[in-house]
């Protein structure tokens, strides 16, 4: 499979491309499809639904949202898909956000560079509202971590080689780290 960032003849071509290699993690996830909800010719959101989570199997009852937004553009080489920013956040249960990986530039506020939340951290001091800086972190990345270290059971046998894969595909989809916004 092609990244996001290779040429492709067509816009759809390079959207593909991106789709695929994000619903290659989520089958290492959840039984959910991968849902494209288009803003303009050239821009969307990949994600479960509005606002929506998933249930991942597992010890925990994790739930987890997406939201990863992509920009198509042409360049010499063709056209080519973008991370233009992302959400990806996991629930306990019915309970509120544990732990959050976000990048929103343009949003006008000194946090538009990616950042993490952790909502459980609040004593001795509250940092449930601090933004930990991370630098960009690919879907495969917040999918290894909850497979190896928060309990969700992978549903792909091959789980690890396929993160491995996907995590070096959707890098090539981020803009160089010195244009990040934010950085």
């Amino acid at each position: 499979m092609s990244t996001a960032s290779d040429g492709f003849r067509a816009p759809h071509e390079a959207r593909d491309a991106l789709r695929g290699w994000l619903a290659s993690v989520v089958r290492c996830l959840t039984t959910a499809h991968l849902l494209i909800e288009p803003v303009s010719g050239t821009e969307g959101v990949f994600g479960f639904g509005a606002r929506r989570y998933v249930h991942l199997r597992g010890r925990d009852a994790l739930w987890l949202r997406v939201a990863h937004s992509y920009r198509l553009y042409q360049d010499e080489a063709g056209w080519v898909a973008r991370t233009v920013s992302y959400a990806y956040e996991v629930r306990l249960g019915d309970r509120q956000e544990i732990i959050a990986y976000h990048w929103h530039p343009g949003s006008g506020r000194p946090d538009g560079a990616p950042h993490a939340h952790f909502r459980t951290l609040r004593e001795p001091v509250a940092l449930e509202k601090a933004h930990f800086p991370t630098g960009g972190i690919t879907f495969a990345a917040i999918a290894r971590l909850l497979i190896e270290d928060c309990g969700a059971e992978p549903l792909e046998p091959g789980w690890a080689a396929a993160l491995q894969r996907a995590d070096a595909a959707l890098a090539a989809a981020f803009p160089p780290v010195t244009s990040l916004p934010g950085c």
